[in-house]
């Protein structure tokens, strides 16, 4: 877990201290091919890393106008679900596992704990959320809520 994390780009160059801390909160899940990681509309409780496999994040509703509703496809490494734990808004895509995935689920409460103490953590998961909220734009349902859920 800890090569994964320290080689993910978005974890780079994080202090031991605050992969260590990551680490101890991770909790394992496996999703079977097809299986859904969440789905539109689902309360936001938890971001997840890919750990091996493939997900594919699509949007369900007709809002989309990205080919097959495909907004891009996370892999190894990757993280999934920040959008809505950043935001406090409910899921806002369909995340399905291609073949057997093995994840990591920071829930939403520790990802706060951590902010408090490693804030270039939370800053980092911030601009992932704000980067693919604007790539995305007009592809998903909005949601109101402006505030920081990841910040407390």
């Amino acid at each position: 877990t800890r090569q994964l994390l320290t080689a993910a780009p978005l974890f780079h160059s994080l202090s031991d201290a605050c992969v260590q801390a990551l680490i101890h909160y991770l909790h394992g899940h496996t999703f079977a091919p097809g299986e859904y990681v969440f789905r539109e509309g689902m309360k936001s409780e938890c971001i997840y890393i890919i750990m091996t496999g493939e997900v594919d994040v699509r949007v369900p509703s007709a809002l989309s106008s990205h080919p097959g509703n495909l907004l891009f496809t996370a892999r190894t490494g990757d993280i999934l679900g920040e959008v809505g734990c950043v935001t406090g808004c409910p899921r806002t895509t369909d995340a399905l596992a291609k073949g057997y995935v093995e994840a990591k689920a920071l829930a939403k409460e520790d990802l706060r704990s951590l902010c408090a103490s490693f804030p270039l953590l939370c800053h980092r998961i911030r601009e992932l959320a704000s980067e693919r909220t604007e790539r995305y734009s007009g592809c998903s349902a909005p949601c109101s809520r402006t505030a920081s859920a990841a910040s407390g």
